[in-house]
């Protein structure tokens, strides 16, 4: 008798790029460029950035549906915002427990600056077969050319990070976490 297959853990990884004619990555890159925000500086909760802050919430949103989330009950909100240069790892905080982390590219380096999800079960202790065609279950890489208004989304215990970038100007994203929070009673 053959055995049955049940796959458990998927693990998505949103993207959603900008509308034509949206100006948030340049509105960002000219909010960064003024100085407004050191590299480390924190941005959630600025007013600056409240564009940008109802366009990460509108996409985990649609995150949250999909995940089936009890929107009744509670909501995302932007909990943490940081602009970052290539070649900057994000490395998940592993006791904030937030559903969702994310990268936004405000502006992409020339070469380089790939972002990149690694394999959680990728251990050093885990002894991986050879394979003879690579599946969503046996990559242990997934790479994404940066693309300025790009907004990726996933989960935030996966292990992220941005390639370097050539020499010349580095790009910039903006990484950030989502946090469910509470909804008042009606």
């Amino acid at each position: 008798m053959p055995g049955i297959r049940e796959d458990w853990f998927p693990t998505s990884i949103w993207y959603f790029d900008a509308e034509p004619g949206d100006g948030t990555a340049a509105a960002l890159a000219a909010l960064l460029a003024g100085g407004a925000a050191p590299p480390a500086g924190e941005l959630a909760g600025r007013a600056e950035i409240a564009s940008f802050t109802a366009l990460v919430l509108r996409n985990a949103l649609e995150v949250a549906r999909f995940e089936r989330w009890d929107l009744e009950r509670a909501e995302p909100r932007l909990a943490r915002a940081v602009a970052v240069a290539s070649g900057s790892a994000h490395a998940p905080d592993p006791g904030a427990a937030l559903p969702l982390c994310g990268v936004y590219v405000v502006s992409a380096p020339e070469k380089g600056g790939s972002l990149h999800f690694d394999d959680p079960r990728s251990l050093p202790t885990v002894s991986v077969p050879p394979v003879v065609e690579y599946t969503p279950w046996t990559f242990r890489r997934i790479t994404y050319a940066p693309v300025p208004g790009r907004m990726l989304l996933f989960p935030g215990w996966l292990r992220a990070g941005v390639e370097p970038a050539a020499a010349g100007a580095p790009g910039v994203s903006i990484h950030f976490s989502v946090t469910v929070a509470a909804r008042e009673p009606a």
